[in-house]
């Protein structure tokens, strides 16, 4: 092997291994308190500048003080949590980022008592004790990471078979 081609293959796997260690930081790297806090706000914030909660105190009151009872029984009862009402007909509730659990109206309607709708309720808070969101944007960076990381090792690869399968 000559010199030329010695500094591009050492060049190549320079790149290759600051690429890696890139990506394997970022990879580990996770939503702190901080950021989870601000994403929260701003998911809470549009939602209420969308008009899509549900602008009724004593409907509110019951949720927040449901909510806020089964989440002091939760695995992680000193986490932040807000409950809300959405107005919205869909059967449906959702956890948001801090701790913010929204609750449709349409859920609501349909259950036929309060152990219904608190057996959902609780369903919403484990995913915010269990921080479900978190974790499945850490699972998407490391799909991610993959790829790029195949990607990246395709270059390497005289095989075009191989480069094709990645």
């Amino acid at each position: 092997m000559d010199i030329k081609n010695f500094i591009l293959l050492r060049n190549k796997y320079l790149i290759f291994y600051f690429l890696l260690l890139s990506i394997s930081a970022h990879c580990y790297s996770y939503v702190d308190i901080s950021e989870n806090k601000k994403l929260g706000y701003k998911v809470v914030q549009s939602l209420w500048h969308s008009d899509e909660i549900l602008f009724d105190i004593e409907s509110q009151n019951y949720i927040k003080n449901l909510g806020t009872d089964l989440a002091k029984k939760s695995i992680n009862p000193g986490k932040h949590f807000d409950f809300f009402i959405m107005s919205n007909k869909a059967i449906n509730a959702f956890a948001s980022w801090y701790g913010y659990i929204g609750i449709n109206s349409g859920l609501i309607l349909f259950t036929q008592n309060e152990s219904e709708l608190a057996s959902v309720i609780s369903h919403e808070i484990s995913h915010t004790t269990l921080d479900h969101l978190k974790k499945r944007i850490n699972s998407g960076k490391l799909e991610n990471i993959k790829t790029l990381a195949g990607i990246v090792a395709s270059v390497f690869v005289e095989n075009k078979e191989l480069v094709k399968a990645i």
